[in-house]
């Protein structure tokens, strides 16, 4: 919350005890500080995703740069076909 709307909350205007009595004073100063909050929260929601698209980029780019490296370098261990067999001996 802005520093401008704790300021405003500060000094809330009397609540009428009917509707219309104040000449609707109450809720305009209501329906200005609602668009104020709203205007706030919307800055900061738009500003988030920038933060999380900037941070999955660069997941994604370290990410493909690891595997093209490691990818090539990977082998298929000869010993594990081999001892699987020697295990259906066994059991089998």
């Amino acid at each position: 919350m802005t520093a401008r709307v704790a300021e405003r909350l500060a000094t809330l205007p009397d609540i009428p005890k009917e509707f219309g009595e104040d000449g609707g004073h109450f809720y305009r100063y209501y329906d200005e500080l609602a668009d104020e909050i709203d205007e706030d929260l919307v800055k900061s929601l738009k500003a988030q995703p920038d933060g999380i698209l900037i941070f999955a980029g660069l997941f994604a780019a370290v990410n493909s740069a690891f595997l093209a490296i490691t990818l090539p370098q990977m082998s298929i261990d000869p010993t594990d076909d081999t001892n699987a067999l020697l295990f259906e001996i066994l059991v089998g």
